[in-house]
């Protein structure tokens, strides 16, 4: 994607669409240090939408989650899921590859602080274990799980 189709994007807006978390029973009361934590992410969906005001806008779906899983590596403790919308204005006349392009390889650095702020806050009010996310490295298109390294 050149620099003159990736400033042709403009972002209008991030927001959460929908989310869910999950804990076991007791699982604050266990031993943390042998917790693992995993991160997957998946772009669901790009959309180009006419607005009102006669501006076009990309509005790109990304799921995002992280679970806990225990010392065995396969009994996952905790879990929370997130559907957030991107949206952007643009100009220009983009193909479907530079959106597919632009979705997949800018949205998830776009959303990436919004899901870590979430993760961390929610993690708190559950009483997980603390996890804080890298800052700026949300992974590859990771529809499943990753395995997990013995």
């Amino acid at each position: 994607m050149s620099t003159a189709q990736m400033h042709a994007f403009t972002l209008l807006d991030i927001y959460t669409i929908e989310g869910s978390f999950r804990s076991a029973p007791n699982f604050k009361f266990e031993n943390f240090e042998t917790v693992k934590a995993q991160t997957r992410q998946q772009v669901t969906q790009a959309v180009v939408l006419q607005m009102d005001d006669g501006r076009r806008m990309l509005r790109v779906t990304l799921e995002m989650a992280v679970r806990w899983l225990g010392a065995d590596t396969i009994t996952e403790k905790a879990q929370i899921e997130l559907l957030f919308a991107a949206e952007y204005v643009f100009t220009g006349e983009p193909d479907k590859a530079t959106i597919d392009n632009f979705a997949l390889n800018v949205t998830p650095y776009n959303v990436w602080p919004y899901f870590r702020e979430y993760v961390a806050n929610l993690s708190a009010r559950m009483s997980l274990p603390r996890l804080t996310l890298p800052a700026l490295t949300p992974g590859a298109n990771t529809p499943t799980w990753p395995q997990i390294e013995a």
